[in-house]
């Protein structure tokens, strides 16, 4: 016979099961299988019908040898990574003059998590290790979806900003559409994007990044719920100038079927030319790296490249922890 605690613990155990059930199909949905591999999103319960990947690797990091050289495009991997914290902006420069951008409306800049916006230093939440995009996605979308996809490369005069820009971001606009993904893609700026070095045979290693962030959205976004055939490669101020740019440079290969240049096209010159080479030598110079009577400066790069590399250490000690693993086990 039915009893009042029989039926409430019946009620319980069919609660706990629908609620597991639950999570478990949003966990499923969170989980996507790219080519460069499996990644675990995460949905924000202010937008729950977004799935938000944060940080996904287009590239290979450009350290060490490197630096200042075109993007490698990231391998093929099962390897399975979490997605749920937006990536470091590539370096950059705080400048202590007061601007609108620094002063007045900071949400269009980077976050800096503390740090004084006119510090006259390096953003500390900047990383050379930076060339990742970030995915907004319908909860539901899948590879039958086939959903347009906007591809934004975000401005800063090619001198700043990244993926983590409070006022770009799109979750409240994914979450009233669910009829589009958009994708975000940091790129190397300033003197490690545009180094303008008589050594290096590539001087706009910034624009190349952004097209290997076409090139892989293209191959990978239908596991996200993209169509391919429908990319829009969207840029704002020096974004825009990157992808007029791109377009005029792969005339034949284009893979983006529409253009977005907000504030910026080709015709305005933002790229800040130093035909002297003059940033590259003072920087040479301050790292230890100046070799004045080397020719076109190639003892200078290549020394960048082997010797500063403070990544190297942050790998090291990857690989010990590694080791340390599996003796334990």
């Amino acid at each position: 016979m039915w009893t009042t605690r029989s039926f409430l613990l019946l009620t319980l155990a069919l609660v706990s099961a629908s609620s597991a059930q639950s999570t478990s199909n949003t966990t499923d949905k969170l989980t996507v299988k790219a080519i460069t591999g499996v990644f675990k999103g995460v949905v924000d319960p202010e937008y729950p019908g977004v799935r938000q990947f944060r940080s996904i690797p287009y590239a290979e990091p450009p350290l060490g040898k490197r630096r200042w050289m075109p993007p490698v495009p990231a391998s093929p991997s099962l390897q399975r990574s979490h997605a749920n914290r937006f990536p470091p902006p590539c370096p950059q420069y705080l400048s202590k003059n007061l601007t609108t951008w620094n002063s007045n409306i900071t949400n269009f800049s980077i976050r800096l998590q503390g740090q004084s916006r006119i510090s006259g230093s390096m953003a500390q939440t900047s990383s050379e290790d930076c060339l990742y995009l970030a995915v907004w996605t319908p909860l539901n979308a899948t590879r039958e979806s086939n959903l347009p996809v906007a591809l934004f490369i975000p401005g800063g005069s090619f001198t700043s900003g990244g993926v983590d820009v409070p006022y770009q971001q799109p979750t409240p606009w994914v979450q009233r559409s669910q009829r589009h993904i958009f994708v975000a893609a940091n790129y190397r700026v300033n003197i490690a994007g545009f180094p303008w070095a008589a050594g290096l045979e590539d001087q706009n290693v910034g624009l190349l990044d952004a097209r290997a962030a076409l090139e892989w959205v293209y191959a990978n976004i239908p596991a996200f719920g993209g169509d391919s055939s429908r990319i829009t490669l969207w840029g704002h101020s020096a974004g825009g100038v990157a992808v007029d740019m791109l377009a005029h440079a792969y005339p034949s290969n284009p893979l983006a079927a529409g253009l977005i240049m907000q504030s910026g096209t080709a015709m305005v010159n933002v790229s800040h030319p130093d035909p002297n080479y003059r940033d590259f030598t003072f920087v040479a110079k301050n790292l230890g790296c100046d070799f004045p009577n080397a020719p076109l400066d190639e003892r200078r790069s290549s020394c960048f490249k082997t010797r500063y590399t403070p990544y190297r250490n942050q790998e090291k000690k990857k690989k010990r922890k590694k080791k340390k693993k599996k003796r334990k086990h």
